[in-house]
């Protein structure tokens, strides 16, 4: 919570990042997806789903290393909640800049990095869990929301093949993809950090 006095962050970044593990345990969005968001990317009106586009290659990209989209173009639909916090963030805290990237840097407001992003999760495990060093970084959230949704699946009575193709639509994979195999073994050290 941006307001706890063990928050670890200084207090102009503490909504950015709050919204960033909030969001990446919700959708399951890898590093990049979350990079290359976009303002028109969120939800509005109507619409109750974020847009994962594939852009490579932008030329209104300004980052030395662009973050890559590996996986498909989605919507995915969010929580309300969510959405609220992610429009309060832009309208409270968001520094503005030439770009219409979702996600900025402090300085300048130019687009968040892949570094700067890592950098949310080492603060995290340095000053927070210290125990959890070499074990906590943004792609354990992708195992843990795939955890998530695997047991919701379970307690709705979902058969594996619904479960198999949601969980491949909203990770971006393609049908019949292997992926969804690795995700539901793979998620003993994930499972723990929620």
């Amino acid at each position: 919570r941006p307001e706890s006095r063990q928050n670890p962050f200084k207090p102009a970044v503490r909504i950015r990042n709050q919204v960033i593990v909030e969001l990446m345990l919700a959708t399951g969005l890898r590093r990049g997806e979350v990079l290359k968001l976009k303002l028109g990317h969120l939800p509005q009106g109507p619409k109750d789903t974020l847009t994962v586009e594939r852009a490579p290659d932008e030329k209104g990209d300004s980052r030395r290393n662009e973050p890559a989209v590996k996986t498909r173009e989605r919507e995915i639909p969010i929580p309300k909640a969510l959405a609220l916090a992610l429009w309060r963030y832009v309208q409270k805290a968001r520094k503005t800049g030439t770009h219409s990237y979702l996600f900025t840097s402090q300085r300048g407001g130019t687009p968040l990095d892949v570094s700067g992003l890592d950098g949310i999760f080492r603060c995290l495990v340095r000053r927070c869990f210290p125990e959890l060093r070499g074990k906590l970084h943004p792609h354990n959230i992708r195992h843990t929301f795939n955890n998530r949704l695997i047991e919701r699946a379970r307690e709705l009575g979902w058969s594996d093949s619904q479960l198999q193709k949601v969980q491949a639509y909203l990770n971006g994979w393609t049908e019949g993809s292997v992926m969804p195999e690795i995700y539901s073994t793979d998620g003993t050290q994930a499972r723990q950090w929620y």
